[in-house]
């Protein structure tokens, strides 16, 4: 669904983050023991995909987290931390305006955006 997304334009995820980030990709990036260079001469590690996939999201967008994660995480997954939705929606407004159109997409992994 990130096509729904302008170029340059911000994503704002929200994550309630109960389990942490799991023991596959995130965390073995997050501990140094993934080489962000190499990663097309790996074999697969579970959670690989999630990192290519911000790769790519990261290269058009900015990308924020809401999420109860160390910002030591996020800093290590390249992702910028909001502590609030309250911060979030004033970001937007800073950056695109009042008048500016945003779009919330509730359980984004199984809905279908038109544009």
């Amino acid at each position: 669904n990130y096509h729904a997304v302008k170029d340059n334009g911000i994503i704002i995820l929200l994550s309630e983050s109960r389990d942490g980030v799991g023991n596959g990709a995130l965390l073995k990036l997050i501990e140094n023991r993934l080489d962000l260079n190499g990663l097309d001469k790996y074999q697969y590690t579970k959670d690989l995909e999630h990192i290519n996939f911000l790769n790519l999201l990261k290269e058009n967008h900015e990308i924020f987290l809401i999420s109860n994660l160390p910002r030591l995480y996020l800093d290590k997954l390249g992702l910028k931390s909001l502590p609030r939705i309250k911060d979030a929606l004033h970001l937007i407004i800073e950056k695109n305006g009042k008048y500016s159109k945003s779009m919330i997409i509730p359980n984004s992994e199984i809905t279908r955006v038109s544009v």
